[in-house]
C-alpha cells in the first residue's frame, strides 16, 4: 500500500501545481483571483474568464480542455503546467468581456497572444524593410565600388599608354638625330669624293704621259 500512497501524494503535487499556475496565470492576465483550487479548464456560463490557445496550436491542445482537471492524468498536468502563458493563455470569458469596466481593462500588465503576434509581425515587416534596404544599399555600393575599380583600371591604362607614346617619341627623336648625322657625313663623304676624285684623274693622266708606249 505504501507505493500506491506515494504515487498519490506525486499526483497530487503535480495536479497542485498545475491548478496554482493556472490561477496565477488568471490573476497575471486577468487581474482576478481564482483560488487554485476552483480552477476550471471548461468554464461555466458564471466564470468570469476562459482559455485561448495560440493559433496553430489548438489541434494539440483540444484534448486537454475537453475535459475537466481532476479527469486528466498527470502527464497532463505537467503538459498543461508548461504551455500556460506560452502555448494557452487565460482570457476575459465573452459574456463577462461585454460589461467589463475600462478601469479594469486598463490594468492588463501582459500582452495578449493576438496583440504579441501583431507586434511579432510588425517587427518581422519592418526587419524584411530594414534587410531590403541593406541589400539595395549592398548593390549600390557594390556597382559603385566596380565603377570605381574600372576607372582606376582606366586610368592605369592610359597612363601606362602615355608613357609608352612617351618612349616611342624619344626613340622617333633619337632616329632622327641619327638620320641627321648619317645623312650628314654622307654629304660631306661624297663632297669630299668630289675634290678628290679630279685630283686622281690628274693623277692617273699624268702617270698616262710618263710612261712611254
Amino acid at each position: 500500500m505504501a507505493p500506491i500512497r506515494q504515487s498519490n501524494v506525486k499526483r497530487r503535487k503535480v495536479s497542485d501545481k498545475c491548478r496554482r499556475k493556472l490561477s496565477e496565470q488568471i490573476q497575471s492576465r486577468l487581474r482576478i483571483v481564482v483560488k487554485p483550487s476552483k480552477v476550471r479548464l471548461i468554464p461555466d456560463t458564471n466564470d468570469t474568464h476562459e482559455w485561448r490557445v495560440l493559433p496553430g496550436q489548438e489541434e494539440v491542445y483540444s484534448s486537454l480542455f475537453s475535459k475537466n482537471l481532476s479527469e486528466h492524468p498527470t502527464s497532463a498536468h505537467k503538459k498543461l503546467s508548461k504551455g500556460v502563458g506560452v502555448i494557452f493563455e487565460a482570457a476575459h470569458a465573452t459574456n463577462y468581456a461585454e460589461n467589463i469596466p475600462d478601469a479594469i481593462t486598463s490594468l492588463h500588465p501582459e500582452i495578449s497572444f493576438s496583440a504579441k503576434i501583431g507586434q511579432l509581425e510588425e517587427e518581422n515587416a519592418n526587419l524584411l524593410r530594414q534587410l531590403y534596404e541593406c541589400r539595395e544599399n549592398a548593390v549600390a555600393e557594390s556597382e559603385h565600388r566596380q565603377a570605381l575599380e574600372q576607372r582606376q583600371a582606366l586610368e592605369q591604362e592610359v597612363h601606362q599608354l602615355y608613357g609608352t607614346q612617351q618612349r616611342l617619341q624619344e626613340q622617333v627623336q633619337h632616329y632622327a638625330v641619327t638620320a641627321d648625322f648619317i645623312k650628314s657625313n654622307v654629304s660631306k663623304y661624297f663632297q669630299g669624293l668630289d675634290k678628290v676624285l679630279p685630283m686622281l684623274e690628274e693623277l692617273r693622266s699624268g702617270l698616262s704621259l710618263g710612261i712611254p708606249k
